[in-house]
């Protein structure tokens, strides 16, 4: 449905550019009894990110720095989901 707005210039693709922003908002401007969860998000966002383009350890890093600032399992059951289905997905092209 939004996929119109996802083109190279658009900040969609330059996570990289945008995440020191991110970060300088969250630490900045957030309360600090809602910083630890919003940096966490920000972590696990960037993380997703990475492993979307293919970049798994640096998006594995990143997942468990958004895993250590905020534990929830939801963060790991989603990307773990997420991951089996892309893998399934390309194995029954190749077949």
């Amino acid at each position: 449905m939004f996929l119109y707005r996802q083109h190279g210039s658009n900040s969609f693709r330059r996570y990289w550019d945008m995440f020191p922003a991110r970060i300088d908002i969250a630490a900045t401007a957030i309360p600090e009894d809602f910083r630890a969860e919003s940096l966490s998000n920000i972590m696990y966002s960037q993380a997703q990110y990475l492993l979307v383009d293919g970049h798994y350890l640096m998006g594995g890093k990143m997942l468990l720095a958004a895993f250590a600032l905020k534990p929830r399992l939801s963060m790991i059951s989603q990307t773990t989901g997420a991951a089996l289905r892309r893998v399934f997905r390309s194995k029954r092209k190749a077949n």
